[in-house]
């Protein structure tokens, strides 16, 4: 299955799980509104490629020229490279070293070159139905090594000590419980993240979410897919309770007033 009709399944993903968790409105907005590719994005889909498919982002992407685009003649040479290449990415040469840059410094970590060497498949669609509501439910992971064990390489700013506030940010610890509980290697081979900096030195890292958190992960998703339940079965997308909020700041910041 290819990633355009991975993602034109209907069934619901972890990113949609993230948008229920913010509010069942802006799942429906986005739904409806598909998201446009950012840079950040762009990096990451093609740091991938180059980790865990190099024959791929070999053959789908190209490099392009050095071309001066603002003038009559550079904007028609580069017409003519992407009119040889309809089917390629375009990439500029500062992109491809970066990249490759990035794709050596995770192949020279010793447990992240350990783990690729390992691989059984990659992106591999998976789909279930969850037993307590009956919501039809996918996953894609990065890779699956030979053992069953999961892996998803990240693109980030801090793959250090800071990576645990992407965790909590972009709910990795609940990703690492869906895709392992829909794909049954929670129980023997939790999921691994494979940090890399998109930044020089381009530092890596290897991380698991602790069981504390992986339960934790698995309450929120479980509640996202009530929630989800919920909505298709009313119609009712509603957005944030319409009352008034007292904010409460964290203890660390009240402790530094």
């Amino acid at each position: 299955m290819t990633n355009k009709e991975y993602h034109q399944h209907p069934s619901i993903s972890k990113s949609g799980l993230d948008l229920i968790n913010r509010s069942p409105a802006h799942f429906k907005w986005a739904r409806e509104n598909p998201m446009q590719q950012t840079a950040a994005m762009r990096i990451g889909s093609l740091t991938h490629l180059a980790v865990l498919e190099p024959d791929l982002f070999a053959s789908s992407c190209a490099v392009i020229p050095s071309i001066d685009r603002r003038t009559k003649q550079g904007k028609s040479e580069f017409d003519a490279f992407a009119a040889e290449h309809p089917t390629c990415e375009l990439i500029t040469s500062e992109e491809h070293s970066r990249i490759l840059a990035i794709r050596d410094a995770v192949h020279a970590h010793s447990i992240a070159a350990k783990l690729i060497s390992k691989i059984d498949a990659v992106e591999v669609s998976t789909f279930w139905q969850d037993t307590d509501t009956g919501v039809d439910c996918k996953c894609r992971p990065d890779a699956v090594l030979q053992n069953g064990m999961l892996i998803d390489l990240k693109t980030t700013q801090d793959a250090g000590d800071g990576f645990a506030q992407s965790v909590r940010k972009y709910r990795y610890h609940v990703q690492a419980a869906f895709y392992g509980d829909g794909m049954g290697s929670m129980e023997t081979h939790p999921m691994v993240f494979i940090a890399v900096e998109t930044q020089p030195p381009y530092l890596v890292a290897c991380h698991m979410i602790a069981p504390d958190s992986l339960q934790c992960g698995r309450e929120s998703y479980k509640r996202n897919l009530r929630t989800y339940a919920s909505c298709m079965e009313s119609g009712n997308w509603y957005g944030y309770a319409e009352t008034i909020h007292q904010v409460e700041l964290p203890s660390w910041v009240l402790e530094e007033e």
